[in-house]
């Protein structure tokens, strides 16, 4: 497996993250330009270098992101109960073992995160949900 072509933006990512900081980066373009392949050999980077989970969500819509969610409840093992009647308490949820001791090291990609009154300010419909904090 090689990638090719774009180390100069990998390297760019990599000195954007703070070792033991909360780092948000966002890759942006025109659909095709190639930002999901740089987010992911970013992240394989990363994972073979640390012991660094890593979760991948869909930022299409509220509803890609709940799944998205609902996909990372089941990895971390969270009980889903919460998530077949009240939306904003599981998505809360999760948000908050993100942010807590328990979650360790972790990078989360929202991929296409196109629509950008999705993540406007921290109470927009997705905004509000992506952990934020001290790591």
């Amino acid at each position: 497996r090689k990638f090719t072509g774009r180390e100069h933006l990998i390297d760019s990512v990599k000195r954007l993250c703070k070792p033991n900081g909360h780092n948000r980066i966002a890759l942006h373009g025109l659909g095709g330009s190639g930002k999901t392949q740089i987010a992911l050999e970013y992240v394989y980077q990363c994972a073979s270098e640390s012991n660094c989970n890593i979760f991948w969500v869909q930022g299409s819509g509220v509803l890609q992101y709940r799944e998205g969610y609902r996909a990372i409840a089941q990895r971390i093992r969270i009980p889903l109960a919460s998530a077949e009647t009240e939306e904003e308490g599981f998505l809360l949820s999760i948000k908050r073992w993100f942010e807590g001791p328990e979650s360790g090291d972790w990078i989360v990609v929202i991929d296409n995160a196109d629509n950008d009154e999705d993540f406007a300010g921290n109470k927009s419909p997705i905004a509000k949900f992506v952990p934020q904090g001290p790591r």
